[in-house]
């Protein structure tokens, strides 16, 4: 739904498997749900359609808000279940019109490669 042409994700569990499986199982929900909220959003709005920056933006703020939902659900979900794993996350989304979406959470990261050359597709912050 919303343009979506593909959304892939890798999560490395950390402390056992529970959040790794756990983001594998909803992660991908949570985030075209956002998308198709953006999606039924712009259509109400009746508007301008948005600049191509303007969608990545959204796009963006649609999976980090879908990361922060997964993160409460599954945090409430641990302390019912005693569990104390983590993980760490990668998630690409492919949209309509080429356009690539990567977003990571923790120490993964994603690289694209083009011809032999590999590119960093993720920016790990300094901490």
């Amino acid at each position: 739904g919303a343009g979506c042409l593909g959304l892939y994700g890798v999560y490395d569990g950390h402390c056992g498997k529970d959040a790794a499986e756990s983001a594998a199982m909803d992660l991908h929900r949570a985030v075209l749900s956002e998308l198709e909220a953006l999606a039924v959003e712009a259509q109400t709005a009746g508007g301008e359609a948005l600049s191509p920056e303007a969608r990545t933006v959204a796009r963006t703020a649609a999976i980090q808000k879908a990361f922060l939902a997964h993160d409460a659900s599954y945090l409430a979900r641990a302390r019912e279940e005693s569990w104390y794993s983590g993980s760490t996350a990668v998630v690409c989304l492919l949209s309509s019109g080429a356009k690539l979406t990567v977003a990571h959470l923790g120490d993964s990261s994603a690289f694209l490669a083009r011809r032999v050359v590999a590119e960093p597709a993720t920016k790990t912050k300094a901490t």
